[in-house]
């Protein structure tokens, strides 16, 4: 609850308090006056009414009567009524009243008569007036004649009612109202004043609820408040353990350089204590000049003036020894509310060691990059000169090759009777030996252009490619037998000539080396492996000894004796050229006296119908 929900409430509370003292005297205040004015209205209508009832109410037009006797005056009916109440019904005589002067016999009569009309002016009705007594005066009542007319007599037999007698009726009534009247407002007062009551009540008993609820409600707030403030604090606590503790320099500068805040790592790292830096410029760390060359002079108020550049900063720093190091800054800027940086809060960490390494490397890389670009050079010049020696060898070395073949043809044709048996071995032997260079010299050639030749990749059907290479490493032995095991080859993207030479030798290597089965079987499969497919050819053949199969892919590497199994020792780096330079692998598993498989791998092809092999 908030301090405007808690002035609100007090207010409430304030207002219920004083609620019944300032309800309860009013209340009754306004009951007893209702009570009065309904009192004195109905006093004061009901003896209105009793006055007026002695006067007529309704009057019949009386006939006139001129001097006749009395005889011929006409009846007349008089109806008394108040508020509604008819009291009674008079037969009177009524004359005019200039007659009735007229036939008076004396002046005291008359005056007497003209007096009451003065007094009774109220009752005068149709210029008539009701008959009066002229002898009675009853406490100045006024005298209601009624009768019969006597023949040959101006009187009448009279009976008398006086104005008590008149009024007794409606003043009773009026009495009676005026009591149920004030008895209506006692009963309305009192309910009035029950009904307040229990209003009263209800609202002490919601007033003593508030004032619970209120309580309950400020021990709630004064409990969440000292729960928050202990979290605060806790908070706070471990932030400033965090800061001291922090494996980091942490500084705090204000816009003009001056340090606020300098915690206990960036003290011991560069050796001064929080009393000597705050207060000064964090220029006493910072250099002019970094080790490199760059220009800090400015840094501080670059800062300040471009934050969002310095966010993350790498620059060197200096202790108070006068040592350099290499801090990694990471820069918040604190704004105003005009967005002026008035503070910078920064994070700094030791990176000498990577910075150096970092230096280490690139002359490093510098010193690799000079070193590569002469071994390129010196390549270059290799190259250079194996094309100078495959042309020697190709013409060169070829022509004296020609030669000894054909002398020693020669020999053997013409000259063999002159020649004895050993003399005709050693010229067999000097013309397979020139066979011999003749093919290291083809394989050296081949080797040497693979190395400069540029591939011309297309989808290959290496199934069918394997089907006719093998028919033309067979047909040079028909007294053999050997059967080719092949299973459904995934097709490959590659440069068909060189991959043919691939499989040229992979399989010429199988069935040279299972010549001493009764029955070879080379066995060809291809698994595609991600993006790529891996190709084996395994045999039933001598084998070879495992711990020998890196050397395998060199130029002139052989693991059998050329008397038993010829060869030039080309053929298998050959191949490793060959796949490497399609980005592929190469390599061989083998147990002596168990067979071989070599295995090696291209790039995947689509394997459409236009697939060449």
């Amino acid at each position: 609850m908030n301090s405007s929900e808690q002035k609100n409430c007090r207010k409430c509370f304030e207002k219920a308090e004083t609620l019944p003292a300032r309800i309860i005297p009013w209340s009754l205040i306004a009951a007893v006056g209702a009570a009065a004015t309904v009192l004195v209205a109905f006093g004061y209508l009901f003896s209105h009414c009793a006055r007026c009832s002695m006067g007529p109410h309704q009057v019949e037009q009386p006939r006139s009567v001129g001097h006749q006797s009395a005889s011929q005056i006409a009846k007349c009916r008089v109806e008394v009524a108040a508020d509604g109440w008819v009291l009674g019904a008079y037969s009177a005589m009524l004359l005019p009243i200039q007659e009735w002067l007229e036939g008076t016999d004396s002046e005291e009569s008359k005056l007497q008569i003209l007096y009451r009309m003065q007094m009774c002016r109220n009752y005068v009705a149709y210029s008539a007036i009701y008959f009066l007594h002229p002898e009675v005066n009853v406490r100045g009542a006024l005298v209601l004649a009624y009768g019969q007319p006597v023949p040959d007599s101006p009187r009448l037999p009279d009976a008398e009612v006086d104005q008590t007698e008149v009024g007794a009726g409606p003043r009773r009534i009026g009495l009676y109202l005026i009591i149920a009247a004030l008895a209506l407002a006692i009963a309305v007062g009192t309910l009035f004043y029950v009904v307040l009551r229990r209003k009263v009540k209800s609202l002490a008993l919601h007033q003593r609820e508030l004032e619970w609820d209120k309580d309950a409600r400020e021990v709630e707030f004064q409990t969440e408040r000292e729960y928050r403030q202990g979290q605060l604090r806790e908070r706070e606590r471990r932030y400033a353990e965090l800061v001291e503790n922090a494996n980091s320099a942490i500084i705090r500068w204000k816009s003009d350089g001056t340090i606020t805040f300098f915690n206990m790592f960036a003290q011991e790292f560069f050796g001064y204590r929080e009393d000597e830096a705050c207060g000064k410029s964090v220029a006493i760390i910072v250099p002019r000049t970094e080790s490199t060359g760059r220009d800090l002079s400015n840094l501080i108020e670059d800062i300040v003036r471009r934050p969002e550049r310095y966010f993350k900063n790498v620059n060197e720093n200096v202790r108070r020894d006068g040592s350099r190091v290499w801090m990694a800054w990471t820069n918040k800027p604190v704004f105003d509310s005009e967005g002026n940086v008035t503070e910078v809060l920064a994070v700094g960490t030791d990176v000498t060691d990577r910075v150096r390494a970092e230096e280490q490397l690139r002359i490093l890389n510098s010193e690799l990059e000079r070193t590569v670009a002469r071994r390129t050079a010196a390549l270059q010049f290799a190259n250079q000169e194996l094309e100078a020696f495959a042309y020697s060898v190709s013409h060169d070395l070829r022509a004296p090759l020609r030669a000894i073949d054909g002398y020693s043809k020669i020999l053997l044709d013409d000259y063999s009777d002159r020649v004895d048996e050993d003399g005709r071995f050693l010229l067999v032997q000097v013309r397979d030996c020139a066979k011999e260079m003749g093919l290291l010299i083809d394989d050296l050639l081949a080797f040497s252009r693979m190395s400069r030749q540029n591939l011309v990749l297309q989808d290959l059907n290496i199934e069918a490619m394997v089907r006719l290479v093998f028919q033309e490493v067979t047909d040079g032995c028909p007294d053999r037998v050997v059967r080719l095991d092949l299973r459904p080859l995934p097709p490959a993207r590659g440069d068909k000539a060189m991959v043919r030479e691939v499989l040229r030798n992979l399989l010429g290597n199988a069935v040279k080396f299972t010549r001493p089965q009764a029955e070879a079987v080379i066995e060809v499969t291809g698994n595609r492996h991600d993006s790529e497919v891996i190709y084996r050819v395994r045999d039933n053949g001598v084998g070879f000894d495992e711990r020998y199969s890196d050397k395998l892919f060199n130029v002139f590497q052989r693991l059998h004796r050329s008397e038993e199994y010829e060869g030039t020792g080309v053929g298998l780096a050959l191949v490793r050229r060959i796949v490497e330079k399609h980005g592929g692998r190469v390599g061989a598993e083998g147990d002596v006296g168990k067979g071989a498989a070599f295995w090696f791998s291209l790039p995947l092809g689509n394997g459409g119908p236009e697939d060449v092999y």
